[in-house]
């Protein structure tokens, strides 16, 4: 049984767009300096990884042979990393970043939530717990191999993806506006709010850009 990937693309619009926003993004990010806080540091980290998500699903969906199923695993893990990237910066104590940094003990993605809209009652994070209860399994099921991937594939006549090209364009664009959510964090996180603001305009407005090109 050979798996092969379809060679249609159906989103490349979407695709030279994710791509010139991620390098907006690492432009934009260059040179920031994040303060000596454990807190920060650990933070930052995890919106960087988020952000790197971002532009690895745009590499494995490049191409004529896109690896869909690999793109969409990481769908899950650049969400996680950005809350727990808000998690570590607002809402951890002293103690459970201590444990986090030592044996990466971490409250479920649930708990996770909690915590941060506990913490930032009016910070606009209040979002997560809607993506968490309408998404999280869907994400879970993408990422540990789950039956998302079997209605995803086809064996007709060999093993080979079938993703819809409008479920991918999803993915593009969903990843994108993660990606930029951690930029923003990462910014306003560190003191910089003109910048966070800026990146909050410029990236939604870039976003909306190819994603309505794209119809």
């Amino acid at each position: 049984m050979t798996a092969t990937n379809s060679p249609r693309q159906g989103f490349e619009i979407e695709l030279a767009g994710a791509t010139r926003f991620a390098e907006y993004l690492r432009v934009s990010l260059d040179g920031l300096v994040v303060p000596g806080s454990d807190k920060m540091f650990a933070a930052a980290v995890l919106f960087g990884v988020s952000m790197e998500h971002q532009r690895s699903v745009v590499h494995l969906l490049r191409g004529p042979n896109p690896a869909f199923s690999s793109a969409y695993a990481l769908a899950r893990p650049s969400l996680e990393c950005y809350t727990r990237g808000i998690w570590l910066a607002h809402a951890a104590t002293d103690g459970q970043l201590l444990e986090y940094l030592n044996d990466y003990t971490v409250p479920n993605q649930r708990q996770l939530i909690e915590a941060i809209e506990a913490a930032l009652p009016s910070a606009g994070v209040s979002k997560l717990m809607t993506v968490y209860r309408t998404s999280w399994g869907l994400l879970c099921g993408f990422t540990h191999g789950g039956v998302q991937h079997m209605k995803r594939w086809s064996f007709e006549d060999e093993a080979r993806p079938d993703f819809p090209d409008e479920d991918v364009r999803r993915l593009i664009g969903w990843t994108a506006r993660v990606a930029l959510s951690s930029a923003v964090q990462l910014a306003s996180g560190v003191g910089d709010v003109v910048l966070a603001k800026r990146l909050l305009i410029e990236g939604k407005a870039q976003i909306e850009i190819w994603s309505s090109k794209a119809g």
